[in-house]
């Protein structure tokens, strides 16, 4: 039988796994909703929606079954695996409840984001570059996917990357422009988060320079030093 202490580290294995998945299975999940919005339902894109689903079901059971996440992790995961559930859409349609699926799209990107970003934070949070870096993408990428499935007459998938990338630093070249309410709505929230999150990221770039200019006069200083501390041993030794 294995010990405490080799059954944690599998877990925490395991869980390190199970987080850089969910980080490519949420990415992954916009540009797939977005394409099942425009009614795009070849065998690739049915495989690799059972697959995004399986990866959000492993984690969810991982989770419950050894009480690696918090509780917020657990709804989230829980949300997630109900609305992506492959057949939804044919339960709902034979139900006459298909106008939900757009509602039940919309909440599957925001909750697969929202799980990934405490994974990104577990994966990459001491490095201040790539985690900002990857809650910029998050941002802008889930703001695309719910502008399209919101707006779908408004711009397609990759018009709306653009136009959630130059909403999100507040360039805004209003080629493409929301109309609804709604639409307005996640325009303003990239608005507000580029304000935070690019200006952040722009902070940790020019410290990265600036740390990576101060560490050389550091190395230049201490180089200095020991030859001084040299010259002043070999002095000392050649007057004994």
């Amino acid at each position: 039988m294995d010990s405490p202490k080799e059954r944690r580290f599998s877990i925490t294995r395991v869980q390190r796994f199970l987080e850089i998945a969910v980080i490519v299975a949420a990415v992954t999940t916009v540009p797939i909703v977005a394409l099942q919005h425009f009614g795009q339902a070849s065998v690739t894109i049915v495989a690799i929606d059972w697959l995004l689903w399986a990866v959000f079901a492993v984690d969810l059971f991982v989770g419950v079954s050894y009480g690696t996440h918090p509780r917020l992790h657990h709804v989230l995961n829980g949300v997630i695996v109900i609305t992506s559930f492959p057949l939804l859409p044919d339960f709902l349609s034979v139900t006459r409840l298909a106008r939900l699926l757009r509602v039940f799209r919309v909440v599957l990107v925001v909750a697969a984001i929202g799980r990934a970003t405490p994974a990104l934070r577990a994966t990459v949070g001491r490095t201040g570059f790539l985690y900002f870096a990857g809650l910029v993408l998050f941002v802008v990428v889930s703001g695309a996917g719910v502008l399209t499935i919101v707006e779908p007459e408004t711009a397609d998938f990759w018009g709306a990357i653009w136009w959630a990338l130059v909403t999100i630093t507040t360039v805004g070249y209003g080629d493409i422009a929301p109309v609804s309410m709604l639409g307005r709505l996640i325009g303003a929230a990239l608005m507000i988060c580029g304000i935070s999150l690019v200006a952040t990221l722009s902070a940790t770039i020019a410290a990265y320079f600036v740390g990576t200019d101060a560490d050389k006069r550091l190395e230049r200083i201490e180089e200095r030093l020991e030859r001084l501390d040299l010259s002043i041993n070999s002095e000392r030794q050649d007057r004994e």
